[in-house]
């Protein structure tokens, strides 16, 4: 065996030991179902029809089937998940290490970075969860530390193994989590700006990297959607996620503006201002940010839905076509409204999820160690101090395009809150602490 592979399996060894130390020392290792685990441990693979009908993707209910065969019973089945999500997380931080390594900086700083980013908030706190949080960001990261090596070779060219690993790593983020669309646009994007160390790939160069790595997804996105297409009658990804949305974009109006949107859209605007009415008592649209994301599980679950059902009681494809017209017409009518809607709850997404950061178990003594280092820094003298910011321009580069993606692409649909907003912000913690390492060492060498 080639010492790089036998060094890059010890390293995942012991970090995935490590890791499954801490879960277990947390209480975190046993399997943990929640709302959602219902609609993936009861996903129908008996026919076409019932594949274009469920609202998830068939990725990760595929994995839990798998997990059930291996182990002889769904029990066994779900707790080799966990040690699978756990794994996948562990290739992700092997990963980082030596690409943070390969752009510069120290392995002491490079390590702390991957410590930071191994005990992410997305990771610890759903990496035991029976859903798709965990699993899909530690896949996507995988494939973003693919991305930082594509920028470091530069002019050496991406290979084709690695082109076809991106975009199909891409695929399968998507095929388990749709939210992870964003990915695609990333992807392009990520291609042609790149940091200034490998800026000087020529643009025709860039451009193609960006085609042939962003079309693999595409073709797997526009695929299934053209096979439900032909099954049901809707070229889409899934008969979900305008329920989502219209739960947004019905707070906006107030109930007679519901009534009076054109057309179908009327009579469903009006039986969710009738539904929301009875469950809330109120006839005007929501006036805060908040009170719409407080508001937003039940107005899915408890108005939305239901209204849709009661309305067009024919399936729930016809339901999903009926609140895509709504969500269309109430963005086109009210497009001030809608815009203002999108801006305040990325704001709210951006820190909110800062504030979770900062409250995480960990993190959270941390900063209140930098914070007493800061304050010791302050009373020291010294002289004029440099810093080499090379190495860390790949990670602030990812780190806001990603978490700005993320969180944009949440927003259209859906309130940024908790566990949307966390998994955008997860390069945050690796860039802060690369940041504070990198600091600290240029400090130490001034003194």
């Amino acid at each position: 065996m080639r010492p790089s592979i036998s060094k890059s399996l010890n390293r995942f060894a012991l970090v995935w030991t490590g890791l499954l130390l801490m879960c277990a020392a947390t209480g975190k290792i046993h399997p943990h179902l929640v709302s959602d685990t219902t609609s993936y441990l009861e996903y129908s693979f008996a026919s076409a029809e019932d594949l274009c009908t469920q609202i998830r993707t068939p990725g990760y209910p595929a994995m839990l089937r798998v997990g059930s065969s291996l182990f002889g019973d769904n029990e066994r089945g779900l707790q080799a998940i966990v040690i699978l999500q756990i794994g996948l997380h562990a290739i992700a931080v092997c990963l980082w290490y030596p690409e943070l390594i390969q752009w510069g900086m120290t392995k002491r700083t490079a390590a702390i970075a991957c410590i930071a980013f191994a005990v992410t908030n997305t990771f610890w706190d759903h990496v035991n969860t029976i859903a798709t949080d965990a699993p899909a960001m530690s896949l996507s990261v995988i494939m973003v530390a693919l991305v930082a090596k594509t920028w470091r070779v530069g002019n050496r060219g991406n290979s084709r193994g690695r082109t076809c690993l991106i975009g199909g790593l891409a695929a399968c983020v998507i095929a388990i989590r749709p939210a992870y669309l964003f990915l695609i646009p990333w992807l392009f994007l990520a291609m042609l700006v790149r940091p200034a160390e490998s800026a000087l790939v020529p643009q025709k160069k860039r451009f193609r990297d960006a085609i042939r790595i962003a079309l693999i997804p595409v073709c797997v996105v526009l695929g299934w959607c053209a096979f439900r297409g032909s099954v049901v009658g809707e070229f889409g990804p899934l008969p979900f996620g305008h329920q989502n949305m219209a739960a947004v974009t019905t707070q906006l109006l107030d109930a007679d503006e519901l009534a009076a949107l054109p057309g179908s859209s009327g009579e469903l605007g009006y039986a969710i201002a009738q539904s929301r009415r009875d469950l809330y008592g109120i006839e005007n649209r929501a006036d805060a940010t908040m009170t719409i994301d407080s508001r937003w599980d039940d107005m899915t679950y408890r108005v939305v839905i239901p209204a849709a059902e009661k309305t067009i009681p024919s399936g729930i494809v016809d339901q999903h076509q009926a609140l895509t017209k709504l969500d269309r017409d109430i963005v086109l009518t009210y497009p001030l409204r809608y815009i203002k809607w999108c801006v305040l709850g990325f704001r709210r997404g951006v820190w909110g999820s800062f504030a979770n950061i900062a409250m995480h178990s960990i993190y959270f003594p941390c900063l209140i160690g930098f914070a007493a280092w800061v304050m010791y820094r302050a009373t020291q003298h010294s002289g004029p101090q440099t810093m080499d910011w090379s190495p860390l321009k790949p990670i602030v580069l990812i780190m806001i395009s990603y978490a700005v993606m993320k969180i944009g692409f949440v927003t259209l649909t859906s309130p940024p809150v908790g566990r949307f907003s966390d998994a955008g912000m997860v390069f945050v913690p690796m860039g802060i602490a690369a940041f504070v390492m990198t600091l600290a060492g240029t400090q130490t060498a001034e003194t």
